[in-house]
C-alpha cells in the first residue's frame, strides 16, 4: 500500500480519544484567529515610522537639496545597457547590453579593460555581475542561460599571481590590438582587448529570461528568471544547488545579503520576499500599499537588516526583517515612472532611484 503523502494529521488518529480531536481542532481554530489578527495588525501599520520617530524626537535634521553633475562618462557600446556592476574594490566596472558584449572599465580612467564577445551577436544581455575576488564575470538574458567567463586583467593590474599562472591565454582580435592615441595618452592594446573565447562554465535549468543574478561567493551564484523561480547554482559542477520556488509571477531582481545566509527577490508579483539560503525557503513576505505594482529592484541597507524596493507605482519603500514591517516609503507627485533600480549610500543616508523616463 502507497504511503499517505498528505503531511496533515489524519483525524483517524483522534478516533479513540475525543478530547484529544477537540483539542486539535481548537488549535486549528485558534491558528486562523492568529493569522486573521497579523494581517490586520499589518493593514493597520504606520507605514511611515521611520520618518515620524525622527521628527519625533528632533534627532535627525533633514538634509539639503542636492545636487550632481556627472564626472566621469564610459562609451563603447552600440545598444541600450540594462545592468552594470562594480568589483569588490570598485576599481573595476563591469557592463552589458543588448549589443551582445560584456565590457569591464577602469573606474579612474574611464578606459575600457577589456570587452567580451558573446557567441551570439543576438544575445540580449539583462544581467552581470563580478564575483567577490574577480575572479569570474557572468551574464545573463533572453537566451535563458547563465554563462560564465573567467576574469583575467590584460594589463596584468590586480591580478593576483596564482590567476595569472592559472587562467589561460585569451582570443583577441587582431583589430583590437592596434594602440591608438586619445586624450595625449597611448591607450595599450590591453584596453582593446576583445575576448572572444568561449564561456568557462553555462548554467541550463531555466525556462525563461535570466533577469538578474548575483554571486554569492566565487563558486556560488543566484540567478533569477522569467519562469519565476531563482536557482542557487554550483558553479564548479554546474547544477543547482536549491530552487526557490514561491514567486507567482517574472522575478525581476535579487540581492545578497552579505552578513547572513539571506537574499530578497522582488518580482511582478509585487511581493518581496526573504529566504534563507540554508534552509531553500522563503522565511518572509513583504508587500507594499498597492499590491498591483511590479517590484523592479531590491537593495539592502548597509547594516544588512533592512531594505528597500522600487516599483512600478513610482514609489520606494523600505523594510525591516526584524519588526517585519514597513518603516517608510519615498515618493514625488511630479515623478510618475517606474522604478528600474535602486541603491543606498554607503552612510545608508541617502536612497538613490533610477526611473524609466
Amino acid at each position: 500500500m502507497a504511503a499517505n503523502s498528505n503531511p496533515r494529521p489524519s483525524t483517524q488518529l483522534f478516533n479513540n480519544d475525543e478530547e484529544a480531536l477537540k483539542k486539535y481542532e481548537a488549535c486549528k481554530d485558534e491558528c486562523v484567529r492568529l493569522r486573521d489578527a497579523i494581517d490586520q495588525l499589518k493593514e493597520n501599520e504606520n507605514k511611515s515610522i521611520l520618518l515620524q520617530e525622527a521628527k519625533s524626537k528632533r534627532k535627525v535634521a533633514p538634509l539639503p537639496d542636492l545636487t550632481f553633475d556627472v564626472i566621469k562618462k564610459y562609451n563603447g557600446h552600440n545598444g541600450k545597457i540594462y545592468d552594470a556592476d562594480w568589483s569588490t574594490d570598485c576599481r573595476l566596472l563591469l557592463s552589458g547590453s543588448q549589443d551582445g558584449h560584456l565590457m569591464v572599465w577602469d573606474s579612474i580612467t574611464t578606459l575600457k579593460r577589456c570587452t567580451y564577445q558573446l557567441q551570439s551577436s543576438s544575445t540580449w544581455v539583462m544581467a552581470c555581475s563580478f564575483s567577490p575576488q574577480t575572479k569570474y564575470i557572468a551574464c545573463g538574458g533572453l537566451d535563458n542561460i547563465c554563462s560564465i567567463y573567467k576574469y583575467e586583467d590584460p594589463s596584468g593590474d590586480g591580478v593576483n599571481d596564482d590567476q595569472k599562472e592559472a587562467a589561460p591565454k585569451k582570443r583577441f582580435s587582431t583589430l583590437a590590438r592596434r594602440s591608438t592615441k586619445k586624450n595625449n595618452g597611448l591607450l595599450n592594446e590591453a584596453s582593446r582587448a576583445i575576448i572572444t573565447d568561449a564561456p568557462y562554465k553555462t548554467l541550463h535549468h531555466h525556462e525563461g529570461y535570466l533577469s538578474a543574478l548575483e554571486f554569492v561567493s566565487d563558486e556560488k551564484i543566484i540567478t533569477a528568471s522569467g519562469d519565476s523561480t531563482c536557482i542557487l547554482w554550483d558553479v564548479v559542477k554546474k547544477v543547482p544547488e536549491s530552487v526557490f520556488l514561491d514567486h507567482s509571477n517574472d522575478v525581476t531582481c535579487v540581492a545578497i545579503n552579505r552578513d547572513q545566509p539571506l537574499f530578497i527577490s522582488g518580482s511582478v508579483d509585487a511581493h518581496v520576499k526573504l529566504w534563507d539560503i540554508r534552509l531553500s525557503k522563503c522565511v518572509g513576505e513583504f508587500v507594499g500599499q498597492d499590491a498591483d505594482a511590479d517590484v523592479n529592484g531590491v537593495c539592502w541597507y548597509p547594516d544588512n537588516y533592512a531594505f528597500a524596493s522600487g516599483s512600478e507605482d513610482a514609489m520606494l519603500r523600505m523594510f525591516d526583517i526584524r519588526a517585519y514591517k514597513q518603516l517608510n516609503e519615498y515618493g514625488n507627485n511630479n515623478i510618475t515612472s517606474t522604478v528600474n533600480a535602486v541603491s543606498f549610500s554607503n552612510s545608508g543616508r541617502i536612497l538613490f532611484a533610477a526611473y524609466d523616463d
